[in-house]
């Protein structure tokens, strides 16, 4: 499942020690925190998609998959990129003292996560199938090498920074293993697929970083520029999802479900 880098834990304590398995703590207390979103998320789409599999609705359940790989992208993507553009800023005001590599482990951790998490729809959709014995079998192996391979690296005397190369290449290698899977048992076009969900997505992603980018190379260092980069950015990567990865029926559905949820609480 998304965010789960933990894999290769062990490996580093074993071969570095604790202070960059400290570091390494950090990066994935992090992740945990922000992926508990798109969990919650997930744990409301689940039953409409299995549901929708029993009734063998499949125009509807395409709609939910896709649309569900794209609005678990966009939740973890508001609240990651705030945090990729200033990491050790905000390591920096969590603990004060920011240990070494703490930084970059903690970027490659949100990165990871953000290519994995398309995990939590395609699984709930191959499990609504009931076939997911042979799922399990071929992407949890494919997981597994993560740590074979990382020993190696790591024992080649590359830096601990390539568990994570490795995990991110592995998480692209299991998600085309989860597409090609579901595609077996739920029909379903591969164009489209990329086109609807990877191409907007890569659009999003594209022009919510474009404004953040500016602000980075033209403020001078410091405290404010820390900031004004962090809450540009998460304006950025809002505005970004509303008006470019949402579509006009998806938006005024948001708005409203939002609006009845403020007067239900006040």
């Amino acid at each position: 499942m998304a965010g789960k880098v933990s894999r290769g834990e062990f490996i580093i304590e074993y071969i570095f020690g604790t202070v960059v398995n400290a570091a390494y703590g950090i990066a994935n207390q992090v992740n945990t925190a922000v992926n508990s979103f798109v969990q919650n998320f997930m744990t409301a789409l689940n039953p409409q998609i299995i549901k929708s599999y029993a009734c063998r609705d499949m125009s509807y359940l395409l709609s939910l998959l896709f649309r569900g790989a794209r609005f678990s992208y966009y939740l973890l993507f508001i609240l990651t990129l705030p945090l990729l553009f200033q990491t050790e800023f905000v390591l920096w005001v969590w603990l004060g003292k920011v240990p070494e590599y703490s930084v970059v482990f903690t970027q490659l951790v949100l990165i990871n996560s953000l290519l994995e998490v398309f995990a939590y729809v395609l699984g709930t959709a191959v499990q609504a199938t009931g076939r997911n014995k042979w799922y399990q079998i071929i992407v949890g192996t494919t997981i597994l090498l993560n740590i074979p391979f990382s020993y190696l690296f790591l024992k080649s005397g590359y830096t601990p920074v390539v568990v994570f190369g490795v995990s991110i290449t592995i998480t692209l290698l299991s998600l085309l293993q989860r597409l090609l899977i579901l595609r077996r048992y739920i029909p379903f076009s591969f164009s489209s697929f990329f086109y609807k969900v990877f191409g907007n997505i890569i659009s999003v992603t594209c022009i919510a970083v474009f404004l953040p980018l500016l602000f980075m190379y033209h403020l001078e260092p410091g405290d404010m520029k820390s900031g004004v980069v962090i809450g540009c950015t998460g304006i950025s990567a809002l505005l970004s999802v509303v008006f470019v990865g949402l579509n006009r029926g998806e938006r005024i559905y948001i708005f409203k479900a939002m609006k009845a949820k403020f007067r239900k609480e006040k």
